[in-house]
């Protein structure tokens, strides 16, 4: 029963626009909606570089992100939360982007937008062992493919988890492109009406140095998304 409906003041009006507008936003409140969270992780070479080998502590940049999608997912799954949560690698030697299409290289779709899952988590925790095992084991420019073999000589173990590789920080990168992805990821997405929201995660605060053209089409990307919502 709508009591503000029905409500009627002394003069025998009923309670007024007042009331109708405030039981119009008592409706659906905020905290029902369910997030979207789209890691966007940096995943070229030197996020992979160990701290420790740069003179300071602790592990790479790329495990440290890792650490932060496992601890949302984790916060999701105890917290019996909806929310979906994506991964989105860029600076990959290999790409794999929604329904197959081409021109996006270098961008590799790690999970897409679900809710997470034992599955998932131990998906990623496979590539965080992988890279914790090659770093200590491997020259380091084998986190990029390499010849397969470690330091010493010896064959390397089989890989964990999915193979896609890290590019040197020298190579061009095209962010429109990672950009144009994450908006795909999103409207692709089988839930609606979501909060969408993207972290991206690096360790370059100028990833379109190479090309003023380039910089330029990433913000004409970024203003899309945020058109978007």
């Amino acid at each position: 029963m709508d009591m503000l409906g029905d409500f009627e003041d002394a003069d025998g009006d009923a309670g007024g626009d007042e009331y109708a507008e405030f039981a119009e936003e008592a409706v659906a409140p905020e905290y029902n909606v369910k997030d979207s969270i789209l890691f966007v992780i940096d995943a070229r070479k030197s996020m992979c570089a160990d701290h420790l080998a740069l003179g300071g502590g602790g592990r790479s940049c790329f495990l440290q992100s890792l650490d932060c999608v496992l601890a949302c997912m984790r916060d999701r799954i105890l917290g019996g939360d909806r929310d979906l949560v994506g991964v989105l690698l860029f600076g990959t030697e290999k790409a794999k982007v929604p329904n197959g299409h081409e021109g996006f290289d270098h961008v590799y779709v790690l999970q897409d937008l679900e809710e997470p899952s034992a599955t998932s988590m131990r998906t990623i925790s496979l590539i965080q062992a992988e890279q914790e095992q090659r770093a200590a084991d491997c020259k380091p420019d084998l986190l990029g493919g390499g010849s397969g073999a470690s330091a010493s000589g010896e064959a390397l173990p089989p890989r964990l988890g999915p193979d896609f590789g890290h590019l040197d920080n020298s190579q061009p990168l095209e962010l429109a492109n990672v950009l144009w992805v994450t908006s795909m990821l999103f409207n692709t997405s089988a839930a609606k009406n979501t909060r969408r929201r993207v972290y991206l995660l690096t360790n370059d605060d100028n990833p379109c140095s190479h090309s003023q053209a380039a910089r330029a089409r990433a913000f004409t990307r970024s203003r899309d998304l945020q058109q978007a919502n």
